[in-house]
């Protein structure tokens, strides 16, 4: 999804029409939803143009979304926020509302088995129309990474040996 957004859409023309993506988020330009609403509200206050599609994709809202993370996190901080006690309030922090887009809980980030970094969060079915990435009408995914975070990895993984004729790899 964050590699391929609207700007890309808009340079293939009309054969990116229909083709469907999922996402955690809504599309950025879904101005319905108070998130994205303020992801571009947010942008415009700053300057962007509103038709600066490599800033208002899933990316940018992606990172919007850290930063807003990050500050409910250190608005619980008594003192100064550093790094120590950012670190220290993140391995606390559990069942976070990120802006109404995302639930949270870095506490238990890496607990998970496959993709620990990734919280669990429906998906957003999206299609392109004309460019503009929208919502298809289907029913979001609950969680689609679940089977995968099931799976329990057991033991380290294999570090890379040296290639036949003592070349690294």
């Amino acid at each position: 999804m964050f590699s391929f957004g609207e700007s890309e859409a808009r340079a293939i023309g009309p054969a990116a029409d229909g083709i469907w993506v999922v996402s955690p988020y809504p599309s950025p330009g879904d101005t319905a939803q108070p998130a994205t609403a303020q992801f571009n509200a947010d942008l415009d206050a700053a300057g962007v143009a509103a038709g600066d599609l490599e800033l208002r994709r899933s990316a940018g809202l992606n990172a919007w979304l850290a930063v807003h993370a990050a500050a409910a996190v250190a608005e619980g901080i008594g003192g100064d926020v550093t790094a120590e006690s950012l670190t220290a309030a993140l391995r606390q922090a559990r069942g976070l509302d990120v802006e109404g887009l995302l639930g949270w809980s870095p506490a238990d980030l890496g607990t998970d088995g496959g993709f620990p970094r990734f919280p669990p969060t429906p998906f957003e079915v999206l299609t392109f129309e004309d460019g503009r990435l929208v919502t298809n009408g289907s029913t979001s995914i609950p969680d689609p990474l679940a089977p995968i975070r099931s799976i329990r990895r057991r033991g380290p993984r294999p570090r890379p040996g040296p290639r036949p004729g003592g070349r690294s790899r």
